[in-house]
């Protein structure tokens, strides 16, 4: 699977913490030690400032900070009508504009956040709202860039509060939809129906199934987590198998550890990326 990276954020730090399952709870942090950003006190006429602070990094569109501040003016009733292209297409309702009432803050301040990428890149963007009185909520924008160099589309918006919810852990014992089509995998390459095997594969991935897998014997489904993404859910599983590989390979023969996306994006369950560990 391509690393998980960063708006900002120390690339290390975001991979490390996917390798430890806690995406969330470091993101939980760096959201409440982020320093909210506001206007003068006595600026209570003065329009809402909205500040977008996303850099431009490798594999993002130069255009995603324009993009989510034309987001932000329909969200709060500065534009009469919005770009529905700014909305993915399988948002949550939560993220189309109006649903949610803000009133006239004094400022909104979409910070950089960090991303995973399961086949596609999966985005999470603190914000800041800061009303007339100076109080402030923070929120949290999830956006996603199913095609490298395109721009991030908005999928949901949500409290700070709420965002451990979309994140779980899968148990060892559990048997989900999307394990069984690992499963499936696994068995159609051993079996050598590399074209079976190729056709759980997501348009995203690639399609270029591991054929090293034919090998592998004492398949064993070893947990996971799932992120839900809009209307779209996202399981990251954890497969262990014994293989074979040839001499010189860069794995090693007998037990070895295979990671799996897993996502309904596309309708029925498919395999968005595949890669091993130790």
């Amino acid at each position: 699977m391509r690393p998980a990276y960063d708006h900002g954020e120390d690339p290390s730090e975001v991979v490390a913490a996917l390798r430890r399952g806690t995406l969330v709870p470091a993101l939980l942090i760096a959201l409440l030690s982020s320093a909210a950003i506001g206007v003068a006190a006595g600026a209570s006429a003065a329009p809402t400032a909205i500040r977008v602070q996303l850099p431009v990094v490798n594999g993002t569109a130069p255009d995603n900070s324009t993009r989510m501040r034309q987001y932000w003016q329909a969200e709060l009733g500065l534009r009469k009508t919005y770009d529905r292209r700014l909305i993915w297409r399988l948002a949550s309702p939560s993220v189309r504009p109006g649903r949610i009432k803000f009133g006239s803050p004094r400022s909104v301040v979409v910070g950089g956040g960090s991303a995973w990428g399961p086949g596609v890149d999966i985005w999470w963007h603190p914000v800041t709202v800061t009303a007339r009185d100076g109080r402030k909520a923070q929120w949290v924008l999830v956006t996603v860039q199913e095609w490298p160099g395109e721009s991030e589309r908005m999928a949901d918006l949500l409290p700070l509060a709420r965002l451990p919810s979309l994140h779980s852990q899968v148990h060892e014992t559990a048997r989900p939809a999307a394990a069984k089509v690992v499963e499936r995998y696994f068995e159609d390459l051993v079996a050598g129906r590399v074209a079976a095997a190729k056709s759980l594969m997501a348009p995203q991935s690639g399609g270029s199934p591991d054929l090293a897998l034919r090998t592998a014997t004492q398949v064993r489904f070893e947990g996971g987590t799932v992120d839900r993404v809009g209307r779209a859910s996202f399981y990251d599983l954890c497969f262990g198998a014994d293989v074979r590989y040839p001499e010189g390979a860069p794995r090693r023969s007998g037990g070895n550890t295979y990671f799996f996306a897993v996502s309904n994006l596309n309708g029925p369950w498919q395999i968005l990326s595949e890669g091993s560990g130790p």
